[in-house]
C-alpha cells in the first residue's frame, strides 16, 4: 500500500522506558506468503523493535514519509520511537510486517490504531515501504488490523488522509470504508468503517469532493 495507506498517525504520550504491556496479543501473529512466494510475518510491535522501526522510516521514501505522518519527518526522533514501539496495547495496539531473510529481519509495514475517548472507535494509521507497495500488502494488512479491533469490542475503525492519496483512497473503497470530508481539516478525507454487523449495503459513499476517481493499483 502507499504511504499513502497511511492515514493520519495516531500518537499517545511517550510511555517511560518501565512500560509495561497491558496484554501481548500473541494470537495475532501470522505469517502468510505473497504470490512470489515471499513468506512475511504480521506479529506485534515490541520495545526492542526501536531500531528496526528507525531503519523502517529513515529508508521510507520522502513522499511516503509525509503522508503517514502528514508533515516533514526525516530521521525519526527518540521521542517518536517510544511512542511507536512501547504500546500497552490496551489503548495503543500496534503491529509490523517484517520479511526474515539470511537470518535477517526486515521491517516492510507498520499498521496500528489508537482508541478513541468514546472506548467505541480507533484512529488507525497504516504505512508500507516504497519497495514492497504494490503487491496487495497494504490490503491484507488493513483486513488483519480490522479483525485486531473487532477484537478489541470496538465498532468503528477511523483514518484521516489527503484527499490527493489516491492509493489510499482505493484501499479505502476495497476495503469497505465509507467516505467524507474532514470536519476539521481542508483538503483531507476521514474514512469509517463499521466492525461489527450489520454491515453498510453501499461500502464506499462518494461524497463527491472527490468524484470520478480511478481506481488505483492494489497495494
Amino acid at each position: 500500500m502507499h504511504a499513502a495507506e497511511q492515514s493520519a498517525p495516531p500518537t499517545q504520550a511517550g510511555p517511560s522506558r518501565r512500560h509495561r504491556f497491558h496484554r501481548l496479543p500473541g494470537e495475532l501473529i501470522e505469517t502468510w506468503r505473497l504470490n512470489d512466494g515471499t513468506r512475511l510475518i504480521w506479529r506485534p510491535v515490541h520495545p526492542q523493535d526501536e531500531a528496526l522501526l528507525a531503519a523502517f522510516v529513515a529508508g521510507l521514501s520522502r513522499q511516503t514519509r509525509f503522508e503517514r505522518f502528514l508533515g516533514a519527518v526525516n530521521a525519526p526522533t527518540p521521542t517518536l520511537l517510544a511512542q511507536m514501539t512501547q504500546v500497552d496495547f490496551r489503548h495503543h495496539q500496534a503491529f509490523i510486517a517484517t520479511h526474515v531473510s539470511a537470518e535477517r529481519e526486515t521491517m516492510i509495514a507498520d499498521a496500528r490504531f489508537v482508541v478513541g475517548a468514546d472506548g467505541e472507535s480507533a484512529d488507525f494509521a497504516l504505512v508500507v515501504d516504497d519497495r514492497w507497495q504494490g503487491q496487495g500488502i497494504g490490503t491484507h494488512l488493513l483486513h488483519l488490523l480490522a479483525e485486531a479491533a473487532a477484537r478489541r469490542g470496538l465498532r468503528w475503525l477511523r483514518g484521516d488522509m489527503r484527499e490527493d492519496n489516491l492509493r489510499m483512497l482505493g484501499l479505502m473503497k476495497r476495503s469497505g470504508f465509507f467516505r467524507s470530508p474532514h470536519p476539521e481539516d481542508e483538503g483531507m478525507v476521514q474514512a469509517v468503517k463499521l466492525l461489527l454487523p450489520p454491515y453498510p449495503q453501499s461500502p464506499f459513499v462518494d461524497t463527491g469532493f472527490v468524484s470520478d476517481l480511478p481506481d488505483a493499483p492494489p497495494n
